[in-house]
């Protein structure tokens, strides 16, 4: 099944785990929680991996990999923000996607809608996803 992973520069994740393009990583044995050396973290879409990147890992230059998971094997959902898996293969080097600051202000404000409930930020934020006033004085 397919999924997408950052790394470092040098193929690295959390760790230091060295990937290696094309070969599948050990078998790990998937414990209860996600965050932690039980699973491998990877992405179901590749502008959910760059998005998430500053909350996940922060990393200053990633690359980005298409990669194979084991279908055959259960993983872990963490309600659709990464998935864990045990066993990985990076398969190819992706052009790593531009998310400008518009598209970030547009999943802000999506994300945000379920549980704000003042009034006049509701307001603005209908304005803003209609893109009839974006201006910065209005943000305030």
């Amino acid at each position: 099944m397919k999924c997408y992973k950052l790394v470092t520069q040098v193929l690295q994740a959390y760790g230091g785990f060295q990937y290696t393009l094309g070969e599948w990583t050990p078998m790990l044995g998937g414990a209860e929680t996600l965050c932690n050396s039980g699973w491998y973290h990877v992405y179901d879409h590749p502008l959910l991996a760059v998005l998430l990147n500053p909350l996940h890992r922060n990393l200053a230059r990633p690359k980005l990999f298409e990669c194979t998971y084991d279908g055959r094997l259960r993983t872990r959902d963490d309600q659709g923000m990464k998935r864990g898996v045990r066993r990985l293969r990076l398969d190819k080097e992706l052009p790593l996607p531009v998310i400008t600051p518009c598209q970030c202000t547009r999943v802000a404000i999506y994300c945000a809608q379920p549980i704000q409930s003042c009034k006049s930020w509701a307001e603005w934020a209908k304005s803003w996803l209609r893109g009839k006033d974006r201006t910065s004085s209005s943000a305030m």
